[in-house]
């Protein structure tokens, strides 16, 4: 093989790993695309569940978010949300049986 057909040999071999590097850097671009959909997604279904009064549902939701992106602020303000309702409720609850049962000894 001459210097010439050598160095068209390469420029190929350039060209093609180029292309490939091209479409990579696109597949990478389309899975990122992707992801930040499915977020926005269940973020939208998570603030659903919450505003339904569905907090387990809402927390789920959301630790499903922090399954792909761990630092999700959203995600992470909504779970500690969650929580503190469930924890209201959970008070509030109880203070409700204690009502009852003070009521009937007083009866």
């Amino acid at each position: 093989m001459n210097q010439k057909a050598a160095a068209q040999q390469a420029q190929g071999a350039v060209q093609q790993a180029q292309a490939t590097a091209d479409q990579s850097q696109q597949d990478v671009k389309s899975a990122a695309s992707t992801l930040a959909e499915k977020i926005q997604h269940l973020l939208a279904q998570a603030k659903q569940y919450f505003d339904s009064g569905k907090y387990n549902d809402a927390i789920t939701a959301a630790q499903n978010i922090l399954g792909i992106d761990p630092n999700n602020i959203d995600a992470q303000k909504l779970i500690e949300s969650a929580k503190e309702k469930i924890k209201a409720l959970a008070t509030q609850k109880i203070a409700d049986v204690k009502s009852g049962f003070m009521n009937k000894l007083g009866q």
